[in-house]
C-alpha cells in the first residue's frame, strides 16, 4: 500500500479520484501543479471545476455514460486552469469496483497534450493557409470551392469564382524591394476580405495571383457587384 501511495503521488501524470457521485475525494500533487488549485480546493467538489466551456456537452455525456456502464472512457478535454489559462489533457476515466463488482469510485489519470495539440493546430495551419497574408491557400481553397458547389447543386444556388492578379506586381519588387512587395500583398489581401461576405473566401494561389470564392448566390449580378466594388 506504501508502495502503491507512493507511486500516486510521484507520478508524472494528474489523477483524481472521485466518489460514485462523482465527487472528488483525492487529487495527487501533479493535478495542483498543472491546473494550480490547492488539493483542500477541489476535495468535495465536482471534476467539472476545471471546464473550460468550450468543450460541447454531448462529450461529458458520452463520458458519463460510459464509465457508468462501467467502461473506460479515453479522449481529449480543453480544460481550464484556475489562473483562467486553458490547457488540453488527454485523459483516461475508469470506475472502481468493490468485492461485489459494484461501482463505487471513478479514477481519472490525465496527462497535459497542450504542447503536442499547438504542434497540431500549427502543421494544420502550415498546410491551409498563406504564411504571409494568412489567407487560405491554394489546397484550402479548392476544398472549399468543391464544398461551394456540391452546396450550391444541392440547394439550386449560384456559385461565383474570380481569379485576380496585381497588374506589374513584378516593377513593386525589382524597384523597391521584396520587403515592399510583401506590405503591398498583406494591404491588398485586407481590402479584398473587405470587400466580400463573412461567408467568402479569398485566398493566395501565390505570388500576385488570388481567388476570390463566392457561394450561396440567387444570381451573377451579386457577383458583379463584388467585382466592381473589388475594382474601385
Amino acid at each position: 500500500l506504501r508502495h502503491l501511495s507512493q507511486a500516486v503521488e510521484q507520478s508524472p501524470a494528474d489523477v483524481v479520484i472521485t466518489n460514485a457521485e462523482g465527487y472528488i475525494q483525492y487529487v495527487n500533487p501533479r493535478f495542483c501543479q498543472i491546473t494550480g488549485y490547492a488539493a483542500k480546493e477541489v476535495i468535495g467538489q465536482k471534476p467539472s471545476i476545471l471546464k473550460s466551456g468550450r468543450t460541447p456537452a454531448a462529450l461529458y455525456d458520452a463520458l458519463w455514460e460510459t464509465i457508468a456502464a462501467g467502461r473506460e472512457w479515453r479522449g481529449e478535454l480543453l480544460n481550464r486552469k484556475k489562473d483562467g489559462t486553458l490547457f488540453w489533457q488527454h485523459a483516461i476515466i475508469s470506475p472502481i469496483r468493490d468485492a461485489k463488482g459494484e461501482i463505487t469510485h471513478y479514477i481519472s489519470v490525465k496527462e497535459d497534450i497542450s504542447i503536442r495539440k499547438e504542434y497540431e493546430e500549427r502543421l494544420v495551419r502550415q498546410a491551409n493557409y498563406d504564411a504571409l497574408t494568412g489567407l487560405p491557400n491554394r489546397v484550402l481553397a479548392m476544398d472549399r470551392l468543391r464544398q461551394a458547389i456540391a452546396q450550391g447543386q444541392r440547394y439550386g444556388r449560384k456559385v461565383a469564382l474570380m481569379l485576380l492578379d496585381l497588374a506589374d506586381f513584378k516593377k513593386v519588387n525589382a524597384t523597391l524591394g521584396h520587403a515592399a512587395g510583401d506590405l503591398l500583398l498583406k494591404e491588398a489581401s485586407l481590402r479584398l476580405v473587405d470587400c466580400l461576405r463573412e461567408g467568402d473566401t479569398v485566398a493566395r494561389l501565390g505570388g500576385d495571383e488570388f481567388v476570390l470564392l463566392l457561394p450561396d448566390l440567387t444570381d451573377t449580378t451579386s457577383a458583379e457587384v463584388v467585382a466592381e466594388k473589388i475594382l474601385s
